[in-house]
């Protein structure tokens, strides 16, 4: 019975000991302790800048002029130049046409001429009535025959009726070939005076009214893979084109399209159907009190940034804001050039 009661004591007085940790215990069971780091701070200084607040909208190619070159006769090019792209002036030759056979063609029918215009006259001279009326009538007809001959001739040259960019050349025919009248040789833009289409979602037209006539414009379009801004003018305010439905909303919008001037050397960079950006500016700021968008916080009615001191603090200052270009924000109130505020915390 005594060895029990040893026995159980002695369990006791371990189970004490082991709850308790004798000293330099501690460092070794216990993890050790983690500090948090400080969350990371950034700022930027309050700066003097310029604010560009720009409209844009996506639209379309068209032209206010096209025009075709179709072969006129059945024949032969003897030269079909490689002129897409290129600004040609109007009058300016494009091609040519072996014109062997209608050289012939055409002395034949001033030779008819001839020969009806003699008979005329000696049809007058028998004054015989109905002889000198059928020679009215032959001269009649064969002088229609040379002015057509005569227009066919001059069709030959393949000259350009207008000012503008070859847009478009058949690339399935070439110097040397046999083609069918009526076939398409070249398409021509007189862009000039270019014509672009946007869609206005707005039915009171809240993007027209944001062309008006006179007022300077850029357009931006990629070359070779580089952006190239064209600088332009309104020349004709937006109308109202035609209605056409959004697929995937099934919303009407309005086609609109608005007429611009460039210089020439600027127009061969338009083409037909091809999308550009036009842009223009609405307000510009001077030399003043920028912030970067990030900075600016809200709640409810206040607008405020974090000013970060030079104890390392931030505190919240409202401020009063003007315009904006999407990354900086003008600063009217509330803040001074240089101090620094709070973009991410």
């Amino acid at each position: 019975m005594n060895k029990i009661r040893i026995l159980f004591l002695g369990l006791a007085v371990l189970a004490i000991s082991g709850c308790s940790l004798l000293p330099g215990e501690e460092g070794y069971m216990a993890p050790p302790l983690i500090t948090p780091n400080p969350p990371a701070i950034s700022a930027k200084a309050v700066t003097l800048g310029d604010i560009v607040v720009e409209f844009s909208v996506q639209a379309t190619c068209t032209s206010t002029e096209v025009s075709y070159i179709t072969m006129p006769i059945d024949g032969v090019l003897s030269d079909f130049p490689r002129i897409q792209g290129d600004f040609t002036r109007r009058g300016q030759k494009l091609g040519t046409i072996d014109t062997t056979h209608y050289e012939v063609v055409l002395m034949q029918a001033q030779l008819a001429v001839a020969q009806a215009t003699r008979d005329l006259q000696s049809a007058r001279q028998s004054g015989q009535e109905v002889l000198t009326k059928a020679a009215e009538i032959v001269l009649r007809e064969a002088e229609i025959h040379l002015d057509d001959v005569q227009a066919t001739f001059d069709a030959c040259g393949l000259e350009s009726p207008i000012n503008g960019t070859v847009n478009y050349q058949n690339r399935d025919i070439g110097k040397g070939d046999y083609v069918k009248e009526g076939t398409l040789l070249y398409r021509i833009l007189d862009i000039t005076q270019l014509r672009l289409e946007f869609l206005d979602p707005d039915p009171e037209g809240a993007l027209a009214k944001n062309f008006i006539a006179g007022e300077r414009v850029t357009i931006s379009t990629s070359v070779k893979g580089e952006e190239r801004l064209i600088a332009g003018e309104v020349l004709q305010a937006p109308d109202l084109y035609t209605d056409v439905t959004d697929n995937d909303t099934q919303t009407q919008r309005l086609r609109r399209t608005v007429v611009f001037t460039f210089d020439e050397d600027d127009s061969t960079l338009f083409f037909f159907n091809q999308s550009y950006s036009v842009s223009k500016i609405v307000k510009e700021r001077r030399n003043t009190l920028l912030v970067p968008r990030m900075a600016i916080n809200t709640h409810q009615d206040r607008t405020f940034v974090y000013v970060l001191e030079e104890n390392g603090l931030y505190v919240e200052r409202d401020v009063l804001t003007g315009e904006t270009d999407g990354r900086n924000v003008e600063i009217l109130s509330g803040l001074i050039q240089d101090e620094m505020v709070v973009v991410s915390k």
